[in-house]
């Protein structure tokens, strides 16, 4: 941010300590983070920016060095994530407006023209995507309406298409980029206003591809590196009337956005761990079925493809990875109002898989319950935590029954070594403060 011009009457290294600091607080926050528990999507996500961002920074150099650098970056980008086909055009509308219609641009447009026709080179496009121009011609105002609350989407912690919140930020940020591009701030930073256009034509592509499938947490980043950039071209523009009780109003502001955003997706992130903690305990009995939806064929090979080089494994786990230590029935009575239905109950040599739907008869339940499982024998007494159950299950029951919370488990008779014997199911809940126990007749060997 060479071009920045703070007021003489403020601390200039103040001044950067707290931009760097509220940039920092607003990149380094859990609004995507998604992408941090699926391998795939944060590989082509997260390094398909960083090539993207390579490139546009090398293009504005204008040396020809940078240039080979920012063609290699360029061409990586696009074929890493798709949306780094975009680096060609926002990068030869940067070089048009330094050297206009130059040799530099018109190598570069064939350049681009080569990698997109490479890319596209035996496209097989997915089945269940539908052609561009049959979504913009159909459905138009709900791909503007996803966009702008797609811009705005920091400001609606887990946004949903047509969002108010998010979609009036998009309206601001609509507004802003036209006053900037007003105030030609392209000439003042043009790599921050290349990336600008990146991510704005990356969201308007996404737009139009997940305005049927809905939001994914992980797409996020986008919409922050946005939020990121639009700050930073803000404190450029009017840096000189700038003063330091402005830069700490930003600074608190980011601070308490990322308290908030933390308290709002931490239990988003702690459900998804319980899910692939589940998955990879059944993994280890033989069964990959809850390591990815819809076909945990590929996940199979991958795993025991890493296990044979030695890349990875399946991390090993005790009963005490997923006992409830915590919790304690001793002295406690039973209850009785529990209402309990297997949905799946299997018993084998190897593990015990259990997965059903629980209530209390006087309807007490609501989305902060606790489930657990309780194995009781003669000589020991184990509570468990429970997992929410997978989506895939829920829609093979019926969806009406919402008043319903759902619960899996699992666990690994021989890895866990949990003392064998006959033990009894039972069941604690933990509800607004009541406590609900029941231990059922069913008796199991284990």
């Amino acid at each position: 941010m060479k071009s920045i011009n703070f007021s003489k009457n403020a601390s200039q290294k103040l001044n950067k300590i707290l931009i760097i600091s509220s940039v920092g607080l607003l990149f380094f926050q859990f609004q995507y983070w998604e992408g941090s528990s699926w391998a795939i999507a944060a590989f082509f996500i997260f390094f398909g920016l960083l090539f993207s961002f390579l490139a546009l920074y090398f293009i504005i150099t204008g040396s020809n060095a940078d240039f080979i650098f920012s063609v290699v970056f360029a061409t990586i980008a696009a074929f890493t994530a798709g949306n780094g086909l975009i680096v060609f055009p926002v990068a030869a509308l940067l070089i048009y407006i330094r050297n206009g219609f130059s040799k530099t641009f018109f190598i570069w447009l064939v350049t681009g023209i080569l990698i997109f026709f490479s890319y596209f080179w035996k496209y097989i496009t997915p089945a269940d995507q539908t052609p561009i121009i049959k979504t913009l011609s159909e459905k138009p105002l709900k791909v503007m309406l996803f966009f702008l609350s797609y811009l705005g989407a920091n400001f609606k912690q887990v946004p949903s298409y047509g969002n108010v919140l998010s979609t009036i930020a998009g309206i601001i940020f609509i507004l802003i980029l036209i006053y900037l591009f007003n105030k030609k701030y392209y000439n003042i930073n043009p790599l921050i206003s290349g990336i600008i256009l990146f991510l704005f034509l990356t969201m308007a592509a996404n737009s139009i591809a997940r305005v049927d499938g809905g939001f994914i947490p992980r797409y996020n980043i986008f919409s922050t590196i946005f939020l990121i950039c639009i700050s930073i071209a803000i404190i450029e523009i009017f840096s000189g009337k700038i003063k330091v009780v402005h830069l700490i109003l930003f600074f608190s502001f980011c601070v308490i956005f990322n308290i908030y955003s933390f308290l709002v997706n931490f239990n988003y992130i702690k459900k998804m761990n319980y899910t692939i903690t589940e998955g990879a305990i059944l993994a280890k009995a033989g069964d990959y079925s809850l390591l990815i939806y819809p076909d945990s064929s590929n996940v199979r090979k991958l795993l025991q493809a890493g296990e044979q080089k030695n890349i990875y494994h399946i991390p090993d786990f005790s009963y005490g990875d997923v006992t409830a230590s915590d919790i304690s029935i001793q002295g406690k009575k039973e209850t009785g109002d529990i209402e309990n239905e297997y949905n799946n109950f299997q018993n084998t040599e190897d593990y015990l898989y259990i997965n059903g739907w629980i209530n209390t008869k006087n309807k007490l339940l609501n989305k902060n319950t606790k489930i657990y499982i309780i194995l009781k024998s003669d000589n020991n007494t184990f509570i468990f935590n429970t997992y929410p159950m997978r989506r895939k299950e829920l829609k093979e029951n019926n969806m009406s029954r919402t008043e319903e919370l759902s619960y899996s488990f699992v666990l690994l008779k021989k890895d866990m070594k949990l003392p064998s014997g006959n033990y009894t199911i039972g069941f604690y809940i933990e509800s607004e403060g009541q406590y609900h126990l029941l231990l059922t007749d069913d008796n199991y060997k284990l």
